[in-house]
């Protein structure tokens, strides 16, 4: 069953140029917004900007 829903993107991604450039994009920019997201709060809490930085970082950021 699983293998019949997984067939049909499989040979999409293999045939259709086009589709895999935007499936690898959307990866991509997925990826690298949980990274951006990630990297500012260690470069608040790393020089000491403790609890309460991370804190508004998430309020501001998540708003």
């Amino acid at each position: 069953m699983m293998l019949q829903r997984l067939s049909a993107p499989v040979e999409l991604l293999r045939t259709n140029g086009g589709y895999r450039r935007y499936a690898l994009a959307r990866i991509s920019s997925t990826i690298g917004s949980t990274v951006a997201a990630l990297e500012l709060a260690f470069a608040i809490v790393e020089p000491g900007g403790g609890a309460s930085m991370a804190a508004l970082l998430a309020a501001v950021c998540f708003a």
